[in-house]
């Protein structure tokens, strides 16, 4: 099966920027007339196997495909949280653990060091709660660094239970996004948008239910203003 872009990095489990540097270097795909470029499955999986990358089942073509967002380029935070997708139902007990299994997770740049963002994370917390309020999370480091992304991305974990993250108000957290980005006005962009987007009852009532991904994605493109 031929892969677009987006889709096979989401597979290779690297950002779009990293699998388009690798197809210029020739390492995988094909160039279309048109400058896109495309990729076949069967390839890819066998590339993975023998560069040692563990590959992201069920991301290709799924359903966190920005198409079928309605999501445009000039809205990044919802393309940040296509290529993030989300950590459904974990049983993380605490908020340490909920961070672990979410790096253990995200989609970063081959080679990136998953310790070195963890511990970067936690100590982020240690300085001050993430926690916003509201049942809602947004740990990140302290510095942002393309150490671990060329590209933003954002993911959404959606705990089995609410987890204590001491916010301010004291709610524990039924929802945290873990925003990486590359550089600081990258990050406060994100950072921005999702405080916008946070702000609609309706998303937040999303979040609270622990809605399907992907409404929730539909409705992040809905209120992310374009541009």
């Amino acid at each position: 099966m031929a892969l677009n872009l987006d889709d096979a990095a989401r597979l290779l489990g690297v950002s779009p920027a990293t699998l388009r540097r690798w197809a210029r270097e020739g390492q995988l795909g094909v160039l279309r007339p048109s400058g896109d470029y495309r990729f076949d499955e069967s390839e890819l999986r066998t590339w993975a196997r023998s560069n040692g990358l563990r590959l992201r089942e069920g991301a290709a073509g799924g359903r966190y495909s920005v198409s079928s967002t309605g999501a445009s380029g000039e809205q990044p935070l919802t393309l940040a949280l296509c290529q993030g997708g989300v950590l459904e139902q974990s049983e993380a007990g605490n908020r340490d653990a909920l961070l672990r299994a979410m790096v253990e997770t995200v989609p970063l740049d081959a080679g990136a060091d998953r310790p070195a963002l963890l511990a970067q994370l936690l100590a982020r917390e240690e300085l001050a709660s993430t926690g916003l309020g509201e049942g809602i999370a947004v740990p990140h480091p302290r510095t942002p660094s393309s150490a671990y992304r060329e590209d933003p991305v954002v993911m959404l974990a959606l705990p089995v239970s609410p987890v204590d993250w001491e916010s301010l108000d004291g709610q524990a957290v039924h929802a945290a996004f873990l925003l990486i980005n590359p550089a600081p006005e990258v990050h406060l962009k994100i950072l921005s948008r999702l405080a916008f987007v946070l702000r609609d009852p309706g998303f937040q009532s999303l979040l609270r239910k622990g809605a399907d991904f992907a409404e929730i994605l539909t409705a992040a493109a809905r209120l992310e203003p374009r541009g």
